[in-house]
């Protein structure tokens, strides 16, 4: 099942979207064509994953996510929760990305992973530093450069209100048959990046739970 979900399409993500209450959706927005160059993209928080075979999946039933726990990071204060029976992971990128967490759908030794499962899911939560400080749309500007100069397909993108009334923007991203999800939105100043792949509707449903 999460193998098919590699390939999530924008048509299950746009009827995905249509079931999830507590979201305030907007009109699709279709992502113009951007050639001009990147220049100090923000870290890309995207994981690898091996390509998958076969035609995209259209017809997957919403994953029902039973038992959850709540995380609050104490450091840069927000919360999120995710599957209890996942391994969470506190994790630093660097400088730019000094704060932040790796959830698997598998357990494993402490620490970053080296490789994704073919069925697994991984999802980054990550606190990101860049200038401009609070300024999401030159942010997401940046990132989506960065994306169309490395050959990333945008294949969907639409502007979010998650829970606590902050405003986001999700994108899922295509590139050598291999799918992924990203979600942009301001902490303080500052800005949190949520990507994953895999069962990407379980790593939107993380993204929105963002507060």
């Amino acid at each position: 099942m999460k193998q098919k979900l590699f390939q999530l399409s924008v048509l299950t993500l746009v009827a995905l979207s249509a079931a999830c209450a507590p979201i305030q959706r907007q009109d699709l927005v279709v992502a113009p064509p951007n050639s001009d160059p990147a220049i100090g993209a923000p870290v890309d928080m995207g994981m690898p994953v091996p390509p998958v075979e076969g035609e995209p999946a259209v017809d997957v039933p919403e994953m029902i996510v039973i038992d959850l726990t709540t995380h609050a990071d104490q450091d840069y204060g927000y919360t999120f929760d995710y599957p209890s029976a996942w391994m969470l992971d506190a994790v630093v990128y660097g400088s730019r990305a000094p704060g932040g967490y790796q959830i698997t759908s598998w357990t494993h030794e402490p620490g970053m992973i080296r490789e994704t499962l073919p069925d697994g899911t991984v999802i980054n939560i990550l606190v990101q530093l860049w200038d401009p400080k609070a300024d999401l749309s030159a942010f997401i500007e940046q990132r989506r450069s960065a994306w169309v100069n490395s050959g990333i397909a945008i294949v969907f993108e639409e502007p979010v209100t998650l829970a606590d009334g902050k405003q986001a923007m999700e994108f899922v991203t295509e590139s050598g048959g291999q799918g992924g999800y990203t979600l942009f939105t301001t902490l303080g100043e500052n800005y949190l990046v949520v990507s994953g792949v895999g069962d990407l509707e379980a790593v939107r449903q993380v993204a929105w739970s963002l507060r």
